[in-house]
């Protein structure tokens, strides 16, 4: 900036602004004065004269001279040029001329190429740059990975798959990965502008063994330098079709076997249906003929002849019950459930009501505690476990004192009730206690105890059919507790968990 004389100011360049004692802009005229606008004050408001008050305010005292800007430029359209603006008060009209000239100075064009050319220089480095990171990245990268140019030659290409891939394999050959995605239908739907993900084919690795490979593709324009360029990502599926492979023919295999299976339960249970008819019938015809000579014999003075013909119909009878409840329990695995909500207390009550007469003999007590809880079950299976368990409550009583039961129903904030059937009998040994609930086990070693140990064996069938538990508690002469677990209906079951 300089401030010269104003003499020969004046000349025919037309972009001149002018603007009032304070400097707001009253007038523009010509090409070069549109950086200035109307109602602006320039010392304020323009980039190129602002904090420029005191210098205005000198050039109105000294109008013969003049405020000079050198190598001034814009933004927008004139970014490129140079330009040179002199300001003067102009006397006689009392206003500031602001005059705006193009600057074609050989030397400043020279300086723009050269700027330009650095500039290019600058950005090829960069983009050099650039792009050996890249390709470094690109290279060290642990996925199968390359990039391919639009004529199908390597740009970059992973080490991994370089060497799975590459080496020493003709890209010619049919079966080489190159040859497989330049000439595969891919290839022609980059172009196209579509993307593939996932998409599954076929190539030989250096090998020569052929591998399953999931391909994603992206397709894209490099910048400056216009080149077009593929990338690929790909992924090794050989073990994973391999296993699928393998699992469908094991599926098929475990889907015959399972219908050889059911097959062969479905012959089971036509057997033991049929050997429990035949088994059953002799039974019957030996406690009758049994009957029979009681009535024939009638006040027999042989009282062992009598003696054996109650020996004969108990163990016709006993016979009858064991092959019934062999049969019970042939058929539990089969079952299917009807799982609907029920009321425990309910289909408890119903259950001891069926031992009333017993317990009255006996002088037993049951006693019901909790508040009532709905579960999810089959009610039949349900009834079929309480009647079991209380039975064996029953057989297995303590002789010297009156038996007492007590049922109890509770949650414990899980979607599951807890049943208890708890008893004053004999109990059994903790370690007897595990297997209590296998067929033909017995909890008591006294032969007068009526039954077979398939009671509880039935019990636990029926609850696994339901998705239920059962197990026991005791220690001896302490009595037992049968604990039962059985889901509570959706909604219930949120409630205990809330």
């Amino acid at each position: 900036m300089s401030v010269q004389s104003a003499q020969g100011a004046e000349s025919s360049l037309a972009s001149l602004a002018y603007a009032d004692a304070q400097g707001r802009v009253t007038e523009t005229r010509g090409p070069l004065s549109h950086w200035l606008r109307v109602g602006e004050v320039v010392t304020e408001s323009n980039p190129a004269l602002i904090g420029q008050e005191d210098t205005f305010a000198e050039l109105i005292l000294s109008p013969d001279d003049v405020l000079t800007l050198t190598d001034i430029s814009f933004s927008g359209p004139d970014q490129d040029a140079f330009f040179t603006i002199r300001v003067w008060w102009e006397q006689a009209h009392e206003r500031f001329v602001i005059e705006t000239a193009a600057v074609d100075d050989p030397g400043h064009r020279h300086t723009d190429s050269v700027r330009a050319e650095r500039a290019a220089q600058y950005d090829n480095q960069l983009l050099e740059l650039e792009r050996e990171h890249f390709r470094t990245i690109y290279e060290h990268s642990p996925q199968l990975a390359v990039c391919l140019a639009r004529d199908g030659t390597v740009v970059a290409a992973s080490h991994m798959l370089r060497d799975r891939f590459l080496q020493g394999v003709d890209p010619a050959d049919e079966r080489a990965l190159l040859h497989v995605l330049t000439n595969h239908r891919i290839w022609t739907s980059l172009w196209r502008g579509r993307e593939p993900i996932g998409f599954p084919i076929r190539a030989c690795d250096v090998d020569g063994h052929r591998c399953d490979l999931e391909v994603s593709a992206l397709a894209a324009r490099h910048p400056n330098q216009m080149r077009e360029e593929v990338y690929f990502t790909l992924i090794d599926i050989t073990e994973r079709n391999a296993s699928r492979i393998a699992l469908m023919e094991r599926s098929a295999d475990l889907e015959t076997l399972s219908k050889r299976l059911q097959d062969s339960n479905k012959k089971l249970d036509q057997f033991a249906s049929v050997a429990a008819h035949d088994l059953l019938a002799p039974l019957r015809r030996i406690a009758a003929f049994a009957d029979m000579l009681d009535d024939e014999l009638g006040q027999s003075e042989h009282d062992s002849v009598l003696y054996a013909l109650n020996a004969i119909r108990r163990s016709a009878t006993a016979g009858q019950r064991l092959v019934e409840d062999i049969l019970q329990l042939s058929r539990m695995s089969s079952l299917d459930p009807r799982l609907e909500p029920f009321d425990v207390a309910t289909v408890f009550a119903e259950v001891s009501a069926e031992f009333e007469d017993s317990l009255n003999e006996i002088g037993g007590t049951v006693v019901c505690d909790g508040e009532p809880l709905t579960v999810e079950g089959d009610a039949r299976l349900a009834k079929l476990i309480l009647r079991n368990l209380l039975s064996n409550a029953i057989k297995y009583r303590q002789p010297d004192r009156p038996l007492g039961i007590r049922f109890r129903q509770s949650t414990t904030g899980t979607p599951h009730a807890r049943l208890e059937l708890i008893d004053n009998g004999v109990g059994m040994d903790s370690s007897q206690a595990q297997h209590a609930f296998d067929p033909f086990v017995r909890l008591s070693e006294n032969s007068d105890v009526p039954g077979h140990g398939l009671g509880l064996a039935i019990a636990e069938e029926a609850a696994i059919a339901m998705g239920w538990h059962v197990f026991a508690h005791s220690e001896p002469d302490q009595g037992t507790r049968m604990v039962v677990t059985a889901p509570l209906p959706s909604a219930d079951a949120s409630r205990a968990r809330d």
